[in-house]
């Protein structure tokens, strides 16, 4: 546990002004403070670097995007890359499984299985809100999923239609402009989301980056959407523990290769 503390402070004496850490400013050097705080605090009775000892074991929720996707038998986009970084700080080796939801994911987790688990979780989805966060690594619009060819990105002239809203993001959309005008269905299932459009039965669907992408088809759409709010994605972790300062340094040092890259 001290490598990890160590190098965390080496990370904040090598970054003494804000600006220096790429991406994540001043927020992110308190956010990791106070991880490593409670850490060090936490561990003299009672450690929170628990897990399978040499093994960072890392849960993705699928995607086929820049954030994650299968090249052959090897994981590649912006989460293997920060889980990878995050392993190497802690100079164990890296372990990461896949999973279909945030819901399995988080079951996982809580079982044991996985120590940390990403995948373009928002920081605002109900599945995860009691859970420790890491500062975010993304940022996305949310999207209107449609029939083909309906290609409406706000809902000013949708006034009274039925609109549903997956679980994952119903946070952030309260507070898509007009929404307050439209009869808001909740779903928990996606593809069930995806059959009522085809059926007429909602006019839109509210879901993230990632579900939209993958519902794309001959008969469905996706348009993002106008002045809409902003998902954040973060990894999430039963507490905070050393894992997660890990994947908080990892955050902050791809930002810096990405800005040293401009």
């Amino acid at each position: 546990m001290s490598g990890i503390v160590e190098k965390v402070k080496e990370f904040v004496a090598n970054h003494k002004l804000p600006v220096a850490i790429g991406g994540g400013g001043l927020v992110f050097l308190i956010l990791i403070l106070i991880i490593v705080g409670n850490v060090s605090k936490n561990s003299r009775n009672n450690p929170v670097d628990s897990g399978v000892a040499g093994v960072l074991r890392v849960g993705i929720v699928t995607g086929k995007d820049q954030y994650s996707s299968r090249d052959g038998e090897a994981y590649v986009g912006i989460e293997p890359k920060i889980a990878q970084i995050a392993a190497d700080l802690e100079e164990v080796a890296l372990e990461i499984t896949p999973y279909g939801s945030v819901e399995i994911g988080v079951s996982a987790m809580q079982s044991g299985t996985i120590d940390i688990l990403m995948g373009r979780i928002s920081n605002t989805d109900p599945a995860v809100k009691e859970l420790a966060k890491s500062s975010a690594y993304g940022w996305s619009g949310l999207y209107f999923l449609a029939p083909r060819n309906d290609f409406t990105d706000s809902l000013s002239q949708m006034g009274g239609k039925q609109l549903g809203i997956l679980t994952p993001v119903s946070v952030s959309a309260a507070l898509i402009p007009y929404v307050e005008g439209m009869i808001t269905v909740p779903y928990t299932d996606l593809s069930l989301m995806a059959q009522d459009l085809l059926q007429g039965k909602i006019s839109l669907g509210v879901v993230g980056e990632r579900d939209a992408l993958n519902m794309v088809s001959e008969s469905l759409q996706a348009q993002e959407i106008l002045d809409g709010p902003l998902d954040q994605y973060v990894a999430v972790a039963p507490d905070s523990t050393i894992h997660l300062a890990a994947v908080n340094m990892a955050i902050g040092q791809y930002f810096d290769e990405l800005a040293a890259q401009e």
